[in-house]
Formats: C-alpha cells, sequence, structure tokens
C-alpha cells in the first residue's frame, strides 16, 4: 500500500511540474503569434507603400521559438537594420528571403476572386491562458485530495 501511494504521489508531482515547464512555453508562443500579427499589419497593409518605396520586399514572416523572422528581397543591413529598429532587436530577426514560385500551369495572373484569403482565427489569448491556469489549479487540489485519502488510509491501517 504504501509503494503504491508513494508511486501515485510521484506521478501527479511529476504531473504538476510538467504544467508548470509548459504554461510559460504556450504563453510565450502566443505573445510570438501577436507579434507576428501587429508586425504583418504594419508591413503588408499600414505601411506597405512606405516599405516599397524604399526597395524593400518581404517575403515571409514567420513565427520562431521567441522572434518573428521577416524574409526580406533584396537583403542588405540597411534593411534588416530600419526593420529591427522598428520592431525592436529582441522580438525581430531579419534574414534574406526567397520569392515563392508557385509550381501550377494555366493563366499567368490570379484574379482577386479566386485569390486565397488566410484569415487566422482570432482568439484572445488571456482566455486560452486562463484555461491553463485553471487546469493547473485543478491538478494541484486533485493531487492534495489524493496524497490526503492515501495519507488517512495508511493511518488507519498502521
Amino acid at each position: 500500500m504504501y509503494r503504491k501511494s508513494k508511486g501515485l504521489f510521484a506521478l501527479m508531482m511529476g504531473l504538476i511540474i510538467s504544467f508548470l515547464l509548459i504554461q510559460p512555453s504556450l504563453a510565450n508562443s502566443e505573445a510570438i503569434l501577436e507579434k507576428q500579427a501587429e508586425i504583418d499589419q504594419y508591413l503588408f497593409v499600414d505601411h506597405l507603400d512606405e516599405i516599397e518605396e524604399m526597395g524593400i520586399h518581404v517575403t515571409h514572416t514567420s513565427p520562431v521559438d521567441t522572434y518573428v523572422e521577416i524574409g526580406i528581397s533584396p537583403y542588405s543591413d540597411e534593411h534588416a537594420e530600419y526593420l529591427t529598429e522598428i520592431f525592436g532587436a529582441e522580438f525581430v530577426k531579419v534574414v534574406e528571403g526567397q520569392q515563392a514560385v508557385t509550381l501550377t500551369t494555366g493563366a499567368d495572373t490570379v484574379s482577386p476572386e479566386t485569390a486565397i484569403n488566410n484569415h487566422t482565427e482570432e482568439t484572445s489569448g488571456s482566455t486560452s491562458a486562463s484555461v491553463w491556469w485553471f487546469t493547473g489549479i485543478g491538478a494541484v487540489l486533485l493531487a492534495v485530495v489524493l496524497f490526503t485519502v492515501i495519507r488517512r488510509r495508511k493511518q488507519t491501517v498502521s
């Protein structure tokens, strides 16, 4: 009986520690996705003409662990520094971008009606974070209840 309770306690503590280590990582990725959305709005909507006049062609933005990668073509240190100053060096890494080429055959142009629109689902980061916190609190409470029940059974058996 004692070995089972010790094993169960170790399992619950492992789950709790795993939760505590995973949660900050998920919050960080949500922050990076929000930063990417902000960068996309700036580069592709609000300041598109200004960026093109400077001779900068943004090929992509991509969230990576702790920063957003921005691909530009042609790459130059001057253009990279310009974008880094706008968005902050801790959030952005500017790299040489490669223009994507479609491999389909057919018409040379695509009408706006047939263009693919990629829309990300708008979700609230605070809602997602609160779900994780409630899950964590529930796991801790479950561990406490199980530990208490096992301890009481052990005391009554002794």
